[in-house]
C-alpha cells in the first residue's frame, strides 16, 4: 500500500513537471523537479494549483520555493 502511494506521488510529480514545461518552458520545469524531488504531497498539489495561477515561472518557482506562501 506504501508503495502505491509512493508511486502515486511520484506520478503527480511528474505530471506537475510536465505541465510546468509546456507553460513555462524546460528551465522552469527542472527548477522545479529539483524542488519538488523529496516533496511532500501537500507540496505538490500547491505546485499544481501554481502552474495554473502564476502568469510566469519565476513566480511559479518562488510560490513553490516558500511552500506555498
Amino acid at each position: 500500500m506504501e508503495q502505491g502511494r509512493e508511486q502515486g506521488l511520484a506520478d503527480m510529480r511528474a505530471l506537475v513537471i510536465r505541465l510546468a514545461a509546456r507553460r513555462f518552458g524546460s528551465e522552469t520545469a527542472e527548477r522545479l523537479r529539483r524542488i519538488l524531488a523529496a516533496s511532500g504531497s501537500e507540496l505538490v498539489d500547491e505546485a499544481a494549483d501554481a502552474v495554473v495561477d502564476c502568469n510566469s515561472g519565476d513566480k511559479l518557482l518562488a510560490r513553490t520555493a516558500n511552500g506555498g506562501v
